[in-house]
């Protein structure tokens, strides 16, 4: 009666899946993780893999990021988890905060010297165009560097071979060719948002 009793038990507990299957995809390529910098906390991260799930202390999922690199504010790095606030999110999911697993969020790259950078990646790319064009280089004259940085916050799609911003009036594209990533488009400028380079 007892092993009966304990077998049913033991073929009823729930099986875990690992950290990083709950984030849904495998990072786009190896790059700055947030958890292995320095830097104290909050500190800006972006995503690295799509799509992934910011889940509530109990379990529920608050939302699921479709987009590379959506800015998030990492608050605080524990034992296969991070805490964080998505300052990049749109609609519903606007300011979610709740857990996402290690290895997905790249931190902060630093702004490359040349003005047209290629990468191996879209979203190193994106991270450089970004460093660069929050110290004003690399945008045409007059441009708000903020409203640049608020659109490709928002994240990236991803469709064949290239990463799109989509805003009001126009896009900003990214595009491989062979194994480089290269920026193709960055016309109209955006409209002022909410959001900045900081």
């Amino acid at each position: 009666m007892f092993t009966l009793v304990f077998l049913i038990v033991a073929c009823s507990a729930p099986n875990l899946a690992p950290q990083t299957d709950l984030a849904g995809a495998q990072p786009v390529a190896d790059g700055p993780l947030i958890e292995d910098q320095s830097n104290g906390f909050p500190a800006s991260a972006w995503t690295a893999a799509v799509p992934l799930t910011i889940v509530a202390p109990g379990g529920e999922n608050l939302a699921v990021l479709d987009k590379l690199g959506v800015r998030v504010e990492v608050l605080q790095v524990r034992e296969g988890r991070i805490l964080v606030n998505c300052t990049g999110c749109t609609g519903t999911a606007k300011g979610a905060e709740g857990w996402m697993p290690k290895g997905v969020l790249w931190g902060a790259l630093p702004s490359p010297e040349n003005t047209e950078p290629t990468t191996k990646d879209p979203l190193s790319l994106a991270l450089k165009l970004r460093a660069q064009w929050a110290s004003g280089s690399g945008l045409p004259e007059g441009a708000d560097p903020n409203a640049y940085c608020a659109s490709i916050d928002q994240g990236w799609t991803i469709e064949d071979s290239q990463a799109v911003v989509t805003h009001q009036n126009g896009e900003i594209k990214l595009q491989r060719a062979g194994s480089d990533w290269s920026l193709t488009r960055l016309d109209p400028p955006p409209p002022p948002q909410s959001g900045s380079c900081g």
